[in-house]
């Protein structure tokens, strides 16, 4: 379908891979790192969604995202880019510890901050958002946030494409007949065109 009404996919926002949004993203990243050292199933599976979800939310609470950074579409869910690269990085500067855990290939591998986040990068409220997203995630698995972030905004995407932050604003409850009724009205009122 396509709006008539003046909508541009080039308007929505998918954020910006810059010194900035990586500096932002390390920093989340050691402070969340720290906030979970004491969650058993805290590995980079759940670090990616707490990450995912810190972003999305505080765009649609905020106004803005935390980090700032794009966000790709992948198997396992949305992963921050250069996400993978930061972590390296963090190790090779002393700044986190990579720990594996257990004896399966599919260990999760836990990541140890060496050092405090820098705290100074971030409001007040995006601090509370973090918190509060930890809190509620607490107790989930890596791979149950993995099946959760597979809703709509992930959907929303192919493959490795990067998803707008717009997307949090995509229910993942079904469609009512309200909502199908409503859609059939704006085709027929020439709204929206197929």
């Amino acid at each position: 379908m396509k709006r008539t009404s003046g909508f541009n996919p080039s308007e929505l926002t998918y954020g910006s891979d810059n010194e900035e949004s990586r500096l932002r993203l390390r920093e989340l990243m050691l402070f969340v790192a720290d906030r979970c050292q004491g969650d058993p199933n805290f590995g980079v599976t759940k670090l990616n969604k707490i990450l995912f979800y810190c972003d999305f939310f505080a765009f649609a609470k905020l106004g803005k995202p935390i980090t700032g950074i794009p966000y790709n579409k992948l198997t396992y869910g949305p992963v921050p880019t250069g996400a993978e690269n930061a972590r390296r990085k963090m190790e090779q500067d002393g700044d986190v510890f990579m720990s594996p855990e257990g004896y399966s290939p599919f260990r999760p591998r836990h990541i140890i901050p060496r050092r405090d986040a820098d705290l100074t990068l971030f409001s007040g409220p995006e601090v509370a958002l973090v918190d509060g997203i930890i809190e509620a995630l607490s107790g989930a698995t890596g791979s149950q946030l993995r099946d959760m972030s597979h809703g709509k905004a992930w959907q929303a995407v192919g493959m490795h494409q990067v998803i707008p932050y717009e997307a949090i604003f995509l229910s993942d409850e079904p469609y009512t007949e309200e909502d199908i009724a409503r859609a059939h009205e704006l085709v027929v009122s020439g709204e929206i065109e197929d």
